[in-house]
């Protein structure tokens, strides 16, 4: 997914970035620019996720009062699509356009 969004979703993507690099004790992950390969390269992610939908990627950590608990990652995905991205305001018209075109 990452190095592969086309909208305004790159930016809320590159907070939880943001989020994971100072906050977990993951591998130290880089934020990619948005992508402007031929939409022929990777039309199959195109299509799910740079949709205005949403992702949801929740990670658990182990509580160390708890020994049930354990360490986790959920991955939620919706998809649909509007002209404008709600929490950027970035309009996906020229991505919309390219895939026209493409």
């Amino acid at each position: 997914m990452n190095g592969k969004l086309r909208t305004g979703k790159l930016e809320t993507f590159n907070k939880l970035i943001d989020w994971l690099n100072n906050n977990t004790n993951f591998t130290r992950l880089i934020k990619y620019s948005v992508d402007n390969s031929s939409l022929l390269s990777n039309a199959w992610f195109v299509g799910f996720f740079s949709c205005d939908g949403y992702f949801y990627i929740g990670v658990r950590t182990k509580n160390p009062q708890n020994p049930n608990s354990r360490d986790g990652v959920k991955v939620y995905l919706e998809v649909s699509q509007s002209q404008i991205h709600v929490q950027s305001g970035i309009s996906s018209k020229s991505f919309m356009s390219r895939i026209v075109i493409e």
